[in-house]
């Protein structure tokens, strides 16, 4: 996306010059929107609101420390300041909130595979019970003979 929208000669950010290595900040802000918006929503779309209890009632949080969740070094704070300043101090959380993610699911099915075979089922059978009772019929007309 950054490589096709190459048009400047120089970073304002971090003053690099050079022919066509820096593209409009607006492309690249937008292409940061779309990506949060693929994994993070507003809470108000997602979670519950309890005015008791002091507000939505879940994990959320603003765009500065989504900044710090994701983990993405960019390197350039006046840049970080800038995304800050254009996506605000919205409230944002994992979008599909009581949905597990890819990595809860993965984790619970690998503990419960590690249960089963830890109290469950001892052995790993990779045959199937068609092939399993032809075996024993096999071995039943040896024992007969």
């Amino acid at each position: 996306m950054i490589a096709e929208n190459l048009d400047a000669d120089a970073c304002d950010y971090c003053g690099r010059t050079g022919k066509a290595i820096a593209a409009d900040s607006d492309h690249v802000m937008s292409q940061i929107g779309g990506s949060f918006e693929t994994e993070y929503a507003e809470p108000v779309e997602e979670l519950p609101y309890e005015t008791a209890e002091g507000g939505y009632q879940g994990d959320w949080f603003d765009t500065w420390e989504l900044y710090f969740r994701v983990g993405e070094d960019i390197g350039v704070d006046a840049f970080v300041e800038d995304m800050i300043v254009a996506y605000g101090d919205r409230g944002r959380c994992q979008r599909d909130y009581f949905v597990s993610t890819i990595e809860e699911a993965l984790l619970f099915s690998w503990d419960r595979f590690a249960d089963l075979v830890k109290y469950d089922q001892r052995f790993l059978f990779l045959t199937t019970m068609k092939t399993m009772s032809t075996r024993n019929r096999t071995r039943s007309r040896r024992l007969r003979c």
